[in-house]
């Protein structure tokens, strides 16, 4: 796969050290070691991201819900559950 774009980090020495030491004892030059552990992150953020759409905002969603119609006298507490509800969405 090429890879077209360059970006410039900067490490301490001894980071940078034991960075290319790992990519030797990987057998990759240390800027293939480091595109696959950028790639390998940005991979994984999006698949927990996407998780937490499909899974957890469901599911705090369903427990508001839930909350609302058995608790319908405590306002309070479900307006508290649907505004952290609320704070969830708007991080994603």
């Amino acid at each position: 796969m090429a890879r077209d774009e360059r970006i410039i980090i900067r490490l301490r020495t001894d980071v940078k050290e034991e960075f290319q030491r790992l990519a030797e004892d990987m057998g990759m030059t240390i800027s293939a070691l480091g595109s696959y552990v950028i790639g390998k992150f940005v991979v994984d953020h999006k698949r927990n991201r996407e998780l937490q759409e499909k899974m957890v905002v469901p599911a705090v969603n369903e427990l508001v819900k839930m909350i609302a119609d058995d608790m319908p006298n405590n306002l309070e507490f479900v307006k508290f559950i649907e505004d952290l509800s609320g704070r969830m969405e708007n991080k994603l």
